[in-house]
């Protein structure tokens, strides 16, 4: 998968997405990675879902500098990525 980039409160989100139909949000738990949805991405995509598995904050692929790393500014990010 390529790796994409939501730019969101100045810093970037770091998401990968595949298939199409109704959207499920991979969201990994503090110090995990979005690389952790990598064997049900396939079976959510083959069972007809679009699936985004983004990494959260300061996590990974997305960006460090953030202000707020609270559930509520995680929380925006996810609203950032349904939109």
């Amino acid at each position: 998968m390529n790796t994409q980039y939501l730019e969101h409160e100045n810093g970037q989100i770091a998401y990968d997405e595949s298939g199409s139909g109704p959207l499920v949000i991979c969201v990994p738990s503090m110090g995990d990675l979005r690389a952790e949805y990598r064997l049900l991405t396939p079976q959510l995509t083959a069972a007809g879902f679009r699936v985004v598995c983004m990494d959260v904050r300061g996590h990974g692929e997305s960006s460090t500098a953030w202000g707020d790393f609270s559930v509520a500014g995680v929380g925006s990010d996810i609203l950032a990525l349904i939109q």
